[in-house]
């Protein structure tokens, strides 16, 4: 799961569409950087926008699917990632911010926060160029029939759990509550 600092998240609201365009495009960079330096290799990524918390909060963070491994850029195969872990998360948080912070400075530059105060704008910029950046992942899906539930699940029913033995049940299930999301799904890799 990848989030902004709080500091951020007026430019989510006041500038949707060009925040979260470049919330997508910095994650995505930011995965497929790390994929093709580290693993010499092209993931399948797929992420998913999450609003606010259980309680309503506001709180824009993306969650992701990614491979556990990809395709070799040379195409001679598929390359595996290691078993503990894809990437270190302070590693993803530091390049993601790197991401992120240029993808916002490049709108910035052609005017594409009208009305923001540019001292405001710096101001804020500075503070989180500072801090570290949340990344949050957890272990891979055991079985691939986790993975391919997991788009389907609805966010206010409980998850496939990494590690469980059994896939999630299926059947019909109620549509999530309009009164809210009530539960996130974390980000996961997996090997099918």
């Amino acid at each position: 799961m990848f989030t902004v600092p709080a500091e951020l998240r007026f430019l989510a609201k006041q500038y949707p569409a060009k925040f979260y365009g470049a919330f997508f495009r910095a994650v995505t960079k930011t995965l497929l950087k790390l994929f093709r330096t580290r693993l010499k290799a092209t993931p399948g990524l797929m992420l998913v926008l999450h609003t606010w918390t259980r309680e309503l909060g506001f709180h824009p963070h993306l969650h992701l699917l990614a491979t556990a491994g990809g395709l070799a850029l040379d195409g001679t195969g598929i390359v595996p990632s290691g078993k503990k872990y894809l990437f270190p998360v302070h590693m993803m948080g530091k390049v993601f911010r790197a991401k992120m912070l240029y993808a916002l400075g490049a709108l910035q530059k052609k005017g594409a926060f009208p009305g923001l105060p540019e001292e405001f704008y710096a101001t804020r910029m500075a503070a989180v160029s500072a801090m570290p950046w949340v990344v949050y992942a957890k272990k891979s899906f055991r079985h691939s029939s986790h993975v391919v539930a997991w788009p389907a699940t609805p966010t206010g029913s409980a998850s496939p759990t990494p590690g469980s033995r059994r896939p999630p049940r299926t059947g019909s299930r109620s549509p999530p509550s309009r009164a809210g999301p009530s539960r996130s799904i974390q980000s996961n890799s997996f090997t099918a």
